[in-house]
């Protein structure tokens, strides 16, 4: 039942009619209906819900032709090392505190700064940095959703289509700490300027 759930608004997403949308970009994205509307629904529900998941298949590609596209293609493997990142680093924190953990890895990959790779996969493998992961960590399905839920969002942002996609760690912010329950998040390297969450989270319901 869930599944034809899913399929239905995914089928809805792509037929109806658009929504008029102030961003020019979506003038000429008219092939993929009402997807900002879903957008707006879906990004400011919970992320891990049946009205988010029909976006998933979308999240590593540009929402449309002659929008901005995300920095590169992730690959499913990229996918799965966030996820042995997160069992590693985050398994026990909130969803909340293991999407900032995925936003501080796209941090650097999009921080132009030439310390740090500019891929998933090498932000996660890079030497000296996340000791919590490794290559032979099992992929759990949660960590998996959690990984896919940040990505879309990340890919939405590069877009240009949506302006607050539910980013809960802000750009600067490229390292952590954790006591194993918490991962407290700086600016620089031991930093003492820790991240307050201050910001709007799609994870909450506050």
């Amino acid at each position: 039942m869930r599944g034809l759930l899913a399929a239905a608004l995914l089928l809805s997403a792509l037929t109806a009619p658009p929504e008029p949308v102030e961003r020019a970009v979506w003038q000429d994205c008219a092939a993929l209906g009402g997807y900002a509307a879903l957008l707006d629904s879906s990004l400011a529900a919970s992320p891990l819900t049946d009205v988010a998941s029909p976006l998933r298949g979308e999240m590593r590609r540009p929402p449309c032709e002659g929008c901005n596209p995300p920095a590169y293609i992730v690959t499913d493997a990229e996918v799965e090392a966030l996820a042995r990142l997160l069992y590693g680093e985050a398994r026990s924190c909130t969803v909340e505190g293991q999407a900032a953990v995925i936003w501080c890895v796209l941090n650097r990959v999009d921080s132009g700064d030439p310390y740090f790779p500019d891929t998933v996969m090498g932000v996660v493998t890079q030497p000296s940095q996340f000791f919590g992961y490794h290559k032979d960590y099992p992929v759990l399905p949660e960590l998996v959703e959690v990984a896919e839920d940040v990505l879309m969002r990340w890919n939405v942002e590069h877009s240009g289509i949506v302006e607050n996609p539910g980013r809960v760690l802000p750009r600067e912010y490229l390292y952590f700490s954790g006591d194993g329950a918490h991962n407290y998040f700086t600016r620089e390297y031991n930093g003492d300027d820790v991240w307050d969450w201050s910001l709007w989270s799609p994870y909450r319901d506050d």
